[in-house]
């Protein structure tokens, strides 16, 4: 089981990236929202924190069974995903109005 262990690890890797690279519109949802939640400070943010954890937990989980699921075990992180995009679109809007724009986005306007 050990010997092939590594080459389904990286089979499954690489149809995961074909996988990305046939829905672009999934893989810069998923990459956009990951990057905002590691890039941005958590500041003690416990949801933050909680989802930076739930990521290593899916990287733990695909270490122990990689096998390939057309995407369905990464639904597993789809909450992480909207936070972190929640925290861009948080970030755009805090950007937007610093900037000084004349509109004021309706994100930041709900938000208080």
């Amino acid at each position: 089981m050990a010997a092939h262990y590594p080459s389904l690890a990286a089979e499954t890797v690489k149809e995961d990236l074909s996988y990305l690279i046939g829905h672009p519109v999934v893989a810069f949802t998923f990459v956009a929202g990951l990057v905002t939640l590691f890039a941005r400070p958590a500041n003690r943010d416990t949801l933050v924190l909680l989802m930076r954890g739930s990521v290593i937990g899916w990287l733990v989980l695909f270490a122990m069974d990689p096998d390939f699921s057309d995407f369905r075990y990464e639904l597993t992180i789809l909450p992480t995903v909207t936070v972190g995009l929640c925290l861009l679109v948080t970030h755009v809007g805090g950007w937007l109005t610093r900037r000084g724009s004349t509109g004021t986005p309706e994100v930041a306007t709900a938000a208080g």
